[in-house]
C-alpha cells in the first residue's frame, strides 16, 4: 500500500512538473517581446573636456535638446545639442565665458515651448541675468539681459507652463534671507516685470523651485521654511 502511495505522489509530481515548465513556457514566450522593446543604447559622447551640469528639455513636436558647462580653466561656457525628427544639431559655446571661483557653479536652466523655441536662462555675472532664445532648433541664440532690481536675483530656473508660456524663477536676497520671484513671457523675448511668487509669500527661504506643466495648471514643489 505504501508503494501505490508512493507511486500517486510521483505521478503527481511529474504532471505538477510539465504544468509548470509549460506555464514557464508560454509566460517566456509572451514576454520576451515586451521586454525586448525596452533597452538602453550604448552611451556616447556628445562632449569633449570638463562638461557639467547637464539639463534637457522636450516637447510635444519632439523637439529636445540639452544644454551643459563647460569648463576652461576659471570660465564657464554653455554648449548645446538639439534633437529634431532623428536628426543632432550641436552649437558648441554659444554662450560664456563666465568667470568664477572657488568650486563651478551651476549657473543655467532651459526650456522649450510647443512653438519649438528654447531659452536658456543663465546668470551671467554678479549683477546680471541673461536670456539665450533661439527659434531655428538651437541653431542660433539670441541674448537679453533682464533688467535687475536694487536686490540682485540669482539663480535663475526656467520652465514651460500649461499655458505654454516661459515663467522664470529667481531668488532674491531680502533683511538676511532670500524669497522667490518670478517673470514670464510668451516668446522667451519681452519679459514682465519680476514680481513675488505669492505661494512662497508668507514663507522664508524659499527656493529650489521645480514646475509641472499639467494640462490645464501648473504644479510648483519648492524648499521653504516658516
Amino acid at each position: 500500500m505504501m508503494k501505490g502511495i508512493v507511486n500517486l505522489f510521483n505521478q503527481i509530481e511529474k504532471k505538477h512538473l510539465k504544468l509548470f515548465s509549460l506555464f514557464l513556457i508560454l509566460n517566456l514566450f509572451f514576454t520576451m517581446p515586451i521586454f525586448a522593446e525596452f533597452y538602453w543604447e550604448n552611451p556616447e559622447i556628445i562632449s569633449s573636456g570638463d562638461s557639467r551640469f547637464p539639463v534637457v528639455a522636450s516637447n510635444k513636436e519632439g523637439v529636445s535638446v540639452v544644454v551643459w558647462q563647460e569648463i576652461v580653466g576659471n570660465k564657464i561656457y554653455l554648449s548645446a545639442k538639439t534633437s529634431y525628427e532623428n536628426q543632432w544639431q550641436s552649437n558648441s559655446r554659444f554662450a560664456g565665458p563666465y568667470d568664477f571661483t572657488g568650486e563651478v557653479p551651476n549657473i543655467f536652466s532651459a526650456a522649450v515651448n510647443n512653438k519649438n523655441q528654447i531659452v536658456v536662462a543663465v546668470l551671467s555675472g554678479t549683477d546680471k541675468m541673461s536670456v539665450f532664445t533661439s527659434s531655428d532648433f538651437g541653431k542660433n541664440f539670441s541674448e537679453i539681459v533682464l533688467q535687475q532690481e536694487a536686490n540682485s536675483l540669482v539663480a535663475p530656473r526656467v520652465f514651460r507652463t500649461s499655458e505654454d508660456k516661459f515663467m522664470i524663477f529667481a531668488t532674491q536676497g531680502e533683511n538676511e534671507s532670500f524669497k522667490l520671484m518670478t517673470s514670464t513671457s510668451v516668446d522667451g523675448i519681452t519679459w514682465e516685470s519680476f514680481e513675488d511668487f505669492m505661494p512662497s509669500y508668507s514663507m522664508q527661504n524659499a527656493f529650489i523651485p521645480t514646475l509641472i506643466a499639467l494640462e490645464d495648471r501648473d504644479l510648483v514643489v519648492f524648499q521653504a521654511s516658516f
